[in-house]
């Protein structure tokens, strides 16, 4: 029923329409939306629909969603917009990107930092030792040329 809809809102720059499409989708968790909305996500240009649909795909549950995350938070054409790209894997199983989250940690962007730090949170205890012991390294060696970075301090006592 949506699915139609939502193509043709966005083939027609109906943006707002199709935003309140991917709401109601995420709303109602709808699984059976999950591949369409991936397939938007990772084709949109769109900033604000990209962000309805990771938060719909958060909100549906959907593990199939971290890796077009994950992707599309390292791809150029969304920086200054990855906050709720993070904010969507809240309830989603991205345990295997803690290295990657662990660098975007160490962002300019105190949204970016302070969304990876609360993904980083919720894991940390969880991490198996190496993986403790590599996200340390990284904070680390970036601690050693920014001194005065008092997050990642608390941030490093996660892994401990």
């Amino acid at each position: 029923m949506y699915e139609l809809n939502l193509e043709q809102h966005i083939v027609n720059g109906g943006i707002e329409e199709a935003i309140l499409i991917v709401k109601q989708i995420g709303e109602k968790k709808d699984s059976s939306y999950v591949d369409n909305l991936i397939e938007n996500l990772k084709q949109t240009d769109s900033n604000i629909l990209r962000n309805a649909i990771a938060i719909a795909l958060g909100d549906i549950g959907s593990n199939k969603s971290v890796e077009p995350i994950m992707n599309l938070l390292a791809d150029p054409k969304t920086k200054g917009s990855r906050g709720t790209l993070l904010y969507a894997l809240r309830s989603l199983d991205y345990s295997a990107h803690t290295i990657e989250i662990t660098k975007l940690l160490l962002n300019n962007s105190i949204e970016i930092s302070n969304e990876s730090f609360l993904l980083l949170e919720k894991i940390s205890k969880d991490l198996p030792v190496e993986i403790k012991k590599e996200c340390k390294k990284i904070i680390s060696d970036h601690l050693k040329n920014n001194e005065d970075d008092y997050h990642l301090e608390e941030a490093l006592e996660l892994f401990d």
